[in-house]
């Protein structure tokens, strides 16, 4: 069955115990794409005719999200992207289940804006650095 995103939820904190809400969220991506490199192994005396790989250590991609610009917001992700620190972000879904992970917040910019009508928009960007945990609601 299909279910809304009202409700959903992104919250940051330092020590994973006790979390801030980002602010007003206008969207969220997936959280982060993990992707592993081939690494070649073939040996330089080889006989055969086909390379030889492994797969590389993942990386965890990037998670964005927008939330609707304000003055408390902006200077709250300014000072986490200064920081340059892990961080750990929770995102709740309307039925309480969440999805967790670490990563550092490397950006927390303004939107675009064309139009005195558009509505001004925070852009941020998290490297992922953890596996990522789902939890069920209960």
């Amino acid at each position: 069955m299909a279910s809304l995103a009202k409700g959903l939820k992104l919250e940051y904190s330092s020590n994973d115990s006790s979390y801030t809400d980002v602010g007003e969220l206008s969207s969220v991506s997936e959280p982060g794409q993990f992707t592993a490199p081939d690494v070649d192994v073939t040996p330089v005396d080889t006989t055969g005719t086909v390379r030889s790989f492994l797969v590389g250590m993942k990386t965890g991609g990037t998670f964005t999200f927008s939330i609707y610009w304000a003055k408390a917001s902006q200077t709250a992700l300014d000072g986490i992207v200064t920081a340059g620190t892990n961080y750990y972000w929770k995102l709740t879904l309307p039925d309480t289940s969440t999805y967790k992970f670490q990563g550092i917040l490397k950006s927390a910019i303004l939107g675009a804006v064309s139009n005195p009508d558009d509505v001004m928009t925070i852009t941020g960007t998290v490297t992922v650095n953890s596996a990522i945990t789902y939890a069920a609601a209960a």
